[in-house]
């Protein structure tokens, strides 16, 4: 999923994005980016599943290892990088102007965004009103200014230098060695948009669900959980007839798949984002599994 969109710059300029981040209550990091017309709220365990650029305005890769975050997507309300302004509704509000402290940071995003990319970045301080509070209240921020920077943003997919943890979280091409051979299960609810996805990953199996709403206040929200296990954590025939899954956190519980006389889905098996428990098993399902 690429965050950095569209430019708010004038016609025949360098595109320009706006990126800050706070510690919020119960261990989370929440990461606001804005460019062009959107504002993104990232609230994430560890790192973003996306890249992004840290306090001192340098690129950060994408956060790898089991997790889950939720990206809140909503318009901006102010055109440019220089103010930050977004309604996010029950959610909260941010509205910050940028006050440059003279200070810029250059540095190359490399072969992992497919060239290399020279990004300028201006370092400063956003002043103003940052208030975010998450459903249910699982974390909340309440700042008046949050250190960060203005600048060149990270072309869609780049998962800058050194990093591998975007490759993880964007496909899974590596088998698994074993006896039964590699196998990808699926399972998707029409009705909610859940999406629940089991297949092979380097050193065994990745596991990972996605859903995707939008909110009464109009922001789009996208939830997405991934967790690396051992193969055995991902049990099926060779006809691929019949598979368990048993993920680690995020998920909890366990599914199994049989495809003898009709095709049934079921099990304990449930996803815990930050926010929000959804259940991965149920009548709405629809499942199948595959080679890689």
């Amino acid at each position: 999923m690429a965050l950095f969109l569209g430019s708010g710059t004038a016609r025949g300029a360098q595109p320009q994005s706006a990126s800050f981040s706070l510690r919020g209550s119960n261990g989370f990091v929440v990461d606001v980016t804005s460019q062009g017309d959107e504002v993104t709220v990232i609230a994430s365990e560890r790192r973003p599943p996306v890249a992004t650029f840290g306090p001192s305005g340098r690129p950060r890769s994408a956060g790898g290892g089991n997790g889950a975050s939720t990206i809140y997507t909503a318009p901006a309300k102010a055109v440019g990088p220089e103010a930050v302004e977004a309604a996010l509704g029950e959610l909260g509000r941010i509205a910050v102007r940028f006050r440059p402290s003279g200070r810029r940071v250059v540095s190359t995003a490399g072969e992992a965004c497919g060239r290399p990319v020279r990004v300028v970045r201006r370092l400063g301080v956003f002043v103003g009103t940052i208030s975010f509070e998450g459903e249910g209240g699982y974390t909340t921020v309440a700042a008046t200014s949050a250190r960060g920077s203005v600048g060149t943003p990270l072309p869609p997919g780049c998962r800058t230098p050194g990093s591998t943890s975007g490759a993880a979280v964007a496909s899974s091409s590596v088998s698994i060695g074993s006896a039964e051979g590699g196998a990808v299960l699926r399972a998707v609810d029409p009705g909610t948009g859940s999406k629940f996805r089991a297949a092979p990953g380097s050193g065994g199996v990745i596991f990972r669900a996605l859903v995707e709403e939008r909110n009464a206040d109009g922001v789009t929200v996208v939830r997405r959980a991934q967790a690396g296990a051992p193969a055995s954590a991902f049990h099926f025939n060779r006809s691929l007839t019949r598979a368990t899954v048993t993920p680690p956190a995020p998920f909890s519980g366990t599914a199994r798949f049989a495809a003898r006389a009709g095709v049934r889905w079921s099990g304990s098996l449930r996803v815990t984002f930050p926010g929000l428990s959804v259940p991965l098993t149920g009548a709405g399902f629809r499942a199948g599994m595959g080679r890689p």
